[in-house]
């Protein structure tokens, strides 16, 4: 499963260099957490705000470590009631420190905001408690930093779970050259659009 997500990088990095429009910031999961991705985006005078898992080991330590021995530049502390579940969230920046090894900076490019999320609370009746790490290009208020992760999550909840999950993507054998993008588009087109049917697309159609 792990080959196939990674296949689909240089997939990603194309679609980044066709992409005409400046100053904007585009998000993305660990996975793309990548020298390239990054260096792509900003060539393209755009912004990133990328999620950071244990899969990069020496961000991910550096950027702990940081947090860990300074004090943020900003708190921000909000409380989410809405569908049935009870949910703080403290996200907490970092801003332009030069603690990061060279061999960081020089492989991640442009990194200006180190964010870390702690969310905690209940769902249904079962609390639950995580923490996030994320880096980031361009130095803005804090409550547009939540509001970004925020819709980011919202995007993975909304239609990437319905086409994992509802519309059965994760069982796809396709495995051909650019097949998973091609089928990908469009079970994302039929969540956004309440389409009535969950069946998968056939083969003859990539």
């Amino acid at each position: 499963m792990l080959n196939n997500l990674v296949n689909k990088l240089p997939e990603i990095q194309d679609l980044l260099k066709a992409v005409t429009t400046e100053n904007k910031t585009f998000s993305f999961d660990a996975l793309h957490c990548q020298k390239q991705t990054i260096k792509i985006i900003i060539e393209g005078n755009n912004h990133y705000l990328i999620h950071v898992k244990k899969n990069q080991k020496t961000l991910y330590y550096s950027l702990e470590k940081i947090i860990k021995e300074h004090r943020p530049n900003t708190v921000y502390l909000e409380k989410d009631n809405s569908h049935g579940k009870q949910i703080t969230r403290q996200v907490s920046t970092w801003n332009n420190y030069k603690d990061l090894p060279k061999k960081i900076s020089d492989k991640f490019e442009k990194i200006k905001n180190i964010i870390e999320v702690k969310r905690n609370g209940m769902r249904g009746e079962k609390p639950y408690e995580e923490k996030i790490y994320y880096i980031s290009s361009i130095l803005e208020m804090i409550t547009e930093v939540g509001k970004k992760i925020r819709n980011h999550w919202r995007i993975e909840n909304q239609l990437h779970w319905v086409k994992d999950v509802i519309m059965d993507g994760d069982s796809s054998k396709i495995k051909q050259k650019q097949g998973g993008i091609k089928r990908g588009l469009p079970l994302a087109f039929c969540p956004v659009h309440r389409c009535p049917f969950n069946h998968n697309i056939p083969n003859e159609w990539i």
